[in-house]
């Protein structure tokens, strides 16, 4: 399989806000995540966008109802506030667009550049979304039979991965990129073999965690 860019989810929600922001100096009409994904230069699932409006409608940044979303007033001026800011991510996309964006992927199939420390609990609510998420993905591969089948002996070497990355999550602090290093692989593979299903949907869930940890 051929090594892919994938953009971290926190910054993609970043950048769906600010195209509800300059679509609001145009229209009041409401956008679906269909119509957002077609204005960006690259390419970005439907998915992806329909998760970022979700996270913005929590944060109270957009409303997001019937598959449509539309800008608040906290999110305007949020995005306000970030493009006065010069070295802000929004700043930097405001002036440098999609292709900028892009060069922000992390790829897949190697270690990102990152070299970051984590501490446990300095991210502890986020590193419980990601253990639990992490059991969703283990009881399927172990439990399910058509799962396994489908795996093979892959399904043993899949489970070692999964155990031993949460194993690496319960140290007080570890390297980030030994995370990526030990799981992504098999996360990546998860995602395109059950692209669809109950595992396929949890191990991109289980990246976008992970790459929220940058």
């Amino acid at each position: 399989m051929n090594d892919q860019g994938f953009i971290p989810q926190a910054l993609l929600e970043s950048v769906v806000l600010y195209k509800l922001f300059l679509h609001a100096q145009e229209s009041d009409e409401w956008l679906s995540p269909e119509e957002l994904a077609k204005k960006f230069d690259v390419k970005i699932s439907e998915k992806r966008i329909s998760l970022a409006l979700e996270k913005l409608e929590i944060k109270d940044h957009i409303y997001f109802a019937q598959r449509r979303a539309t800008i608040r007033n906290e999110g305007y001026s949020e995005i306000e506030k970030y493009l006065q800011q010069e070295e802000s991510k929004i700043a930097e996309y405001h002036i440098n667009g999609d292709q900028w964006l892009q060069r922000q992927s992390i790829a897949m199939g190697s270690v990102p550049a990152s070299d970051r420390t984590v501490d446990r609990k300095d991210n502890l609510l986020k590193i419980n979304e990601i253990e639990q998420a992490i059991d969703v993905i283990a009881t399927e591969v172990s439990t399910n039979n058509e799962v396994g089948e489908e795996l093979g002996d892959d399904r043993a070497i899949i489970t070692g991965e999964l155990q031993a990355t949460e194993a690496l999550l319960k140290s007080e602090r570890f390297k980030l990129a030994k995370v990526f290093q030990l799981i992504l692989p098999a996360l990546r593979f998860l995602s395109e073999k059950f692209a669809g299903g109950v595992v396929g949907q949890a191990a991109k869930r289980l990246m976008d965690l992970l790459l929220e940890l940058l």
